[in-house]
């Protein structure tokens, strides 16, 4: 603030020691004033405390964006911590807009996604044996469905599949779901279904025995549920889907790519 701000009835430290934690702030989602941040030890950088997702700004008044109003550093005319310029909101974390660079990734990967069931339109069909896989990696075929015995089904598929597994050159995955799976009245409970014992590990075992039968890399997952203007999920039903990756994990020590995605 700067000794032209005191206010008269302030309390002021003159003494030795270290000075309290900002005091928090109610709709604060970045920094030390979130209310409930942890006290850290004197000379610690309160602003490593609750940065944003995505190396997003972090402002003084604990909110987060990605333009000059959240992202420009600046200090009151004392340059105390925790300040900005007149007329600022200044910036705590993550601070500035120029464009960062990194390495590049190891390996590069381009992944396709085809929709084995165009067979099914009365126009623009398209065999996968047509698709050209030129410089992709990973590859996608949807959509294979859940049994009510928890066994995988292609027969919607069934041609399409059957020339996917011969062909060579990229990682091959299988996607279960989609929009129809997901929401029609006689399979969308499914899917919510699955995740629960034992029924998980049935399907997990199933899944794995056709994955190696037909020689594939992974599955994918694909729920549309969150956005069916119909049969709306419960708030838990994705926090229940992680097990089935642990299971797999554990129980069969596979190293198959399995993607989970809920649209």
């Amino acid at each position: 603030m700067g000794c032209a701000d005191l206010q008269a009835g302030g309390n002021i430290c003159l003494s030795t020691g270290s000075p309290p934690m900002p005091a928090p702030l109610v709709n604060a989602v970045c920094g030390p004033q979130v209310p409930g941040a942890p006290a850290l030890p004197a000379g610690t950088d309160l602003s490593t405390l609750n940065e944003c997702a995505l190396n997003a700004c972090c402002d003084i008044w604990g909110q987060c964006g990605t333009t000059g109003e959240f992202c420009t550093a600046s200090k009151g005319p004392a340059g105390t911590p925790g300040t900005a310029a007149l007329n600022q909101n200044g910036c705590i974390s993550n601070c500035g807009t120029q464009i960062v660079i990194g390495l590049p990734p190891a390996v590069f990967r381009k992944i396709g996604y085809f929709e084995a069931f165009d067979s099914s339109r009365p126009c623009l069909n398209m065999k996968v044996t047509d698709f050209d896989t030129t410089g992709y990696t990973h590859i996608h075929l949807a959509f294979a469905t859940i049994t009510l015995d928890w066994s995988v089904d292609i027969t919607s598929i069934e041609e399409q599949f059957l020339a996917f597994v011969q062909m060579t050159g990229f990682k091959k995955i299988l996607s279960f779901g989609g929009w129809t799976f997901s929401t029609d009245p006689s399979t969308y409970f499914i899917f919510r279904q699955v995740v629960e014992e034992p029924n998980r590990d049935t399907f997990i075992a199933n899944v794995v025995a056709f994955v190696k039968k037909y020689n594939l890399d992974g599955v994918d997952l694909t729920g549309s549920i969150q956005l069916s203007p119909i049969w709306k999920a419960s708030p838990t039903e994705p926090l229940r889907m992680p097990p089935i990756i642990t299971y797999s994990l554990v129980n069969y020590g596979t190293v198959y790519l399995m993607v989970l995605r809920f649209l």
